[in-house]
């Protein structure tokens, strides 16, 4: 009779041991990665308090007014992108510059001009280098982090009016 029992609970074991083999355990699913964004979206002057915002909007603006996606802004993609601009400003109804901030506004084919540093075309590195010049020129105590006054000027320093010069180009 032990030896039933014995028997008996031998195999009892056996069975639920490979009935567990034979149903895998539910494992809880491992978290998956997602990063949050942590960096401020910088899609406008008024966003950019530090260099290496302005170097962010630079490539932000660059990828938006390169249509054709071939690694350089000519002239006419400039105008476009620089029309759609204003057009959106002034859907959002964004709020001005002061009459003496807007005074530093530049036209756009002399803006072009200078962005494109004497060839026909913009690259990356030079919408790069015109932003960053600009906001060194808005950076006055030279601390590298811009002020409110100082954001206000390198808004202005930025924005460009899409009507064209006559003594440009």
């Amino acid at each position: 009779m032990m030896m039933r029992i014995l028997l008996g609970t031998a195999s009892a074991a056996a069975l639920i041991s490979l009935a567990s083999a034979a149903e895998p355990a539910v494992k809880p699913k491992p978290p998956v990665y997602a990063p949050q964004e942590t960096a401020a979206k910088i899609n406008s002057p008024m966003d950019v308090k530090t260099r290496s915002d302005a170097e962010t909007l630079a490539v932000t603006e660059f990828n938006g007014a390169d249509a054709n996606v071939d690694g350089a802004v000519d002239a006419a993609e400039f105008t476009a992108f620089i029309e759609a601009k204003e057009k959106a400003a002034l859907a959002a109804n964004k709020p001005q510059l002061s009459q003496e901030l807007l005074a530093e506004e530049e036209p756009a084919d002399r803006a072009f001009a200078d962005y494109a540093a004497g060839d026909k075309t913009i690259t990356k590195d030079e919408m790069v280098k015109a932003l960053t010049a600009r906001f060194d020129k808005a950076d006055v105590n030279g601390d590298e982090t811009l002020d409110d006054i100082e954001q206000q000027r390198f808004a202005a320093l930025v924005t460009i009016r899409p009507e064209k010069t006559s003594d440009a180009l």
